[in-house]
């Protein structure tokens, strides 16, 4: 299951590469992530235990993210139902301190018995990541004003 969003956002893409990378933060505002625990953090890359609820299935797996600061985030899956699964997050500045986010994502289950959830999970959560990502931003860093009010 591949899905690809691209969203122009309001914030500089320090703030919202801070955002993406507290992925602890996860169960605060994602449906569906029910636990998200950091297990390890070597330089650049965390290991992260993560609990999802997709319809009647409970997902447990572990994921290894790599972080390359205000830039990209690349995360996979290491074990669990979720095997292979990858997700890629890119970070690109614009002109008045915005931001272009791109997220890539590749879900895969290992178990045909959980594509159906997998699918729920993906068009429920999937469809709105981005602006769930823009509202926790919102409430953590404020309304941005656009470039032309601050002259005003």
């Amino acid at each position: 299951m591949d899905r690809s969003e691209t969203a122009t956002l309001p914030f500089d893409c320090r703030q919202l590469f801070e955002l993406v990378a507290d992925i602890e933060r996860y169960p605060d505002f994602l449906p569906g992530w029910l636990s998200a625990r950091i297990l390890a953090r070597e330089g650049g890359q965390l290991r992260v235990e993560q609990v999802l609820q997709a319809g009647p299935a409970r997902l447990r797996f572990r994921s290894r993210a790599q972080l390359q600061p205000c830039s990209r985030i690349h995360i996979e899956t290491l074990d669990g139902p979720l095997r292979g699964s990858r997700i890629e997050w890119r970070f690109t500045a614009l002109d008045g301190g915005r931001c272009q986010l791109q997220l890539h994502s590749r879900l895969a289950a290992s178990n045909p018995l959980l594509e159906l959830p997998l699918q729920w999970l993906a068009g429920g959560t999937g469809r709105r990541l981005l602006p769930l990502f823009e509202q926790r931003a919102r409430r953590l860093y404020g309304n941005p004003q656009p470039p032309d009010a601050a002259h005003a």
